[in-house]
């Protein structure tokens, strides 16, 4: 039975690697996120600052000022969906994936309570017994 890409019951080895990958990748997306976040927050900033810079000190036409929400507007909407993707991402981690990974530790381990304690997925065996 296939629970993820390459986890299956009974291969311990492989399925830690499936869900220490899985969690890896998980982890490489959401610093990705963070690391556009600050990006997005640099770039507002800065644009901001040009306008502003630009307007005043040139005496130009104050209407261009008006620019300025609307950029942050723009990449504030795109913060925040980053945001959500990453608290999106973080639900997902602690999820049966650490209990399935504690799991398969003690399992190859051969520790012999292994089952009573850690079911695998799939299996019919409840929690303690």
């Amino acid at each position: 039975m296939t629970i993820l890409t390459g986890f299956t019951t009974g291969n311990a080895e492989g399925n830690r690697t499936a869900i220490l990958a899985e969690f890896s990748a998980l982890r490489a997306e959401i610093a990705a996120r963070s690391s556009a976040q600050h990006t997005l927050l640099n770039l507002n900033l800065t644009a901001s600052g040009v306008v502003l810079g630009t307007a005043l000190a040139q005496r130009a036409n104050l209407a261009v000022l008006l620019v300025v929400p609307i950029i942050g507007c723009c990449f504030g909407l795109l913060f925040i969906d980053h945001a959500a993707v990453i608290e999106k991402l973080g639900r997902v981690i602690p999820a049966p994936r650490t209990a399935n990974l504690v799991a398969v530790v003690v399992m190859a381990a051969g520790h012999p309570a292994a089952g009573a304690f850690w079911p695998m997925p799939g299996s019919t065996s409840s929690v303690g017994g």
